[in-house]
């Protein structure tokens, strides 16, 4: 008995803690730039009146991830860049080649510009947006994919005035994302269930 009402207090603190971050608002603020050789940026997360608060630093390929209370921020995670070393690691003989059977993916191309248009579309109607700003280059490493990503972004840019501020240009020839990204925005986690279950009711159904 004992037991039991102890696994009913814990289950209530979680539903408490569950509400607690699904239902005040969440404040999300993200700097990004990119380029061939440097990639960094900032993404803070603030909520219960930014009490608590998530700060994400990023110079690529170090990420550094903190924590903070009241203003106060301490180190949670950390991931650093590799050292370079100049060792040669002896040559592994060659593996007999096995025949490649190329596996027919579930979801094309097209299939996830128009899946992502439809989510994007969605999500910006939610939270309450201050500033969006985004002037970037853009590049699949194929001329169709990287047009079906320009024709998903014009057609988001004529239905989301939020959108207007944000160029895209776009890059047939190489594999790149460079530019500069920033964004500020309130959301209420629990606004977002509903796409949560398209998502996992599109991949199911995929």
């Amino acid at each position: 008995m004992i037991l039991l009402k102890i696994f009913l207090i814990l289950i209530g603190l979680l539903v408490l803690l569950l509400l607690g971050i699904l239902i005040p608002k969440i404040r999300l603020t993200l700097n990004l730039r990119l380029a061939d050789d440097k990639k960094t940026g900032t993404a803070r997360v603030q909520l219960a009146g930014k009490l608590i608060g998530v700060l994400v630093t990023v110079d690529w390929p170090e990420i550094d991830v903190k924590g903070g209370i009241g203003g106060l921020y301490f180190a949670v995670w950390s991931r650093q860049s590799s050292p370079k070393t100049d060792k040669k690691k002896p040559a592994k003989p060659p593996k007999p080649e096995k025949p490649k059977t190329k596996k027919r993916s579930k979801h094309t191309t097209g299939d996830w510009v128009g899946f992502g248009k439809t989510m994007i579309v969605r999500f910006f109607k939610i939270p309450k947006i201050e500033r969006f700003r985004a002037d970037l280059v853009i590049g699949l490493g194929n001329p169709a994919d990287t047009g079906l990503l320009m024709g998903a972004y014009y057609a988001i840019k004529t239905t989301l005035n939020v959108f207007r501020s944000v160029q895209i240009t776009p890059d047939f020839v190489n594999n790149k994302i460079n530019g500069e990204i920033e964004f500020c925005s309130s959301i209420r986690l629990v606004k977002t269930i509903p796409l949560i279950i398209l998502t996992l009711s599109y991949l199911w159904k995929k």
